[in-house]
């Protein structure tokens, strides 16, 4: 099937998009220019002419869907094995999703996610990560995606000491001073220092429990309590 020479001219010249282009151009020449490809490109078969503009948009729609879904799928799978995995201390977020080149005219042909997994059990946080890596496959799969995976570190979780907690407890009883154990599921430096030294942590209350964020904040009152948690801790345990 071949598309009538002046029929491909007329309605590609007067696209009003082209027109738009055109009239921003100082030199005609540029339009005369392109009228000579495209009265070259109108003796090719149909399926290989650019003018076809509804059919590309489709193609374009079909590839970008193909990555972003299934990138969306697996970020999916993230909230549900951590919700899934047995255990209350599983976390788990996408805290990077880039598609390349990353303009908004251009056809993505690459999607790039960072997963941070994180739980005080190292057979709940195994599970989940196998449920997500079986999960992505099985999006990929079912999109045509090519998948890499790459688990770029694994730390083992560690526990505070438990002498150093229980006196940090009973400086907190005699301050009248309410407390409780906890899991701190964020990246600090006790992860690995926990290794080399006995190592707990105190925490203070903040705002909404909001913390490593611009709108963190913390009373005046709550910090100073720290503060002297803290220092008759270290006492006692220099003592």
């Amino acid at each position: 099937m071949r598309r009538p020479l002046d029929a491909s001219l007329h309605t590609a010249l007067n696209d009003p998009a082209f027109r738009g282009f055109a009239d921003h151009m100082a030199d005609n020449s540029f339009r005369q220019a392109v009228a000579r490809i495209l009265k070259l490109a109108a003796d090719a078969p149909l399926a290989l002419m650019c003018a076809e503009r509804e059919p590309r948009h489709c193609h374009r729609a079909f590839i970008a869907d193909a990555l972003m879904l299934a990138g969306a799928e697996i970020a999916l799978a993230v909230e549900r094995a951590a919700l899934e995995s047995g255990s209350p201390d599983t976390v788990g977020t996408v805290g990077v999703f880039r598609v390349e080149p990353g303009a908004v005219n251009s056809v993505p042909f690459k999607a790039y996610l960072e997963i941070d997994l994180r739980d005080a059990r190292l057979d709940t946080r195994a599970k989940a990560l196998a449920d997500i890596r079986a999960a992505a496959e099985l999006a990929c799969r079912k999109r045509g995606v090519t998948m890499e995976f790459e688990e770029i570190n694994a730390d083992p979780p560690a526990s505070g000491d438990q002498k150093t907690i229980a006196i940090a407890e009973q400086v907190c009883a005699e301050l009248g001073v309410p407390c409780r154990r906890m899991v701190s599921r964020a990246y600090h430096d006790s992860l690995f220092m926990a290794r080399v030294c006995p190592t707990t942590m105190i925490f203070i209350p903040c705002r909404n429990g909001w913390s490593h964020r611009p709108e963190e904040f913390a009373e005046a009152a709550h910090i100073a309590t720290g503060v002297e948690v803290l220092a008759r801790t270290l006492a006692r345990l220099a003592g």
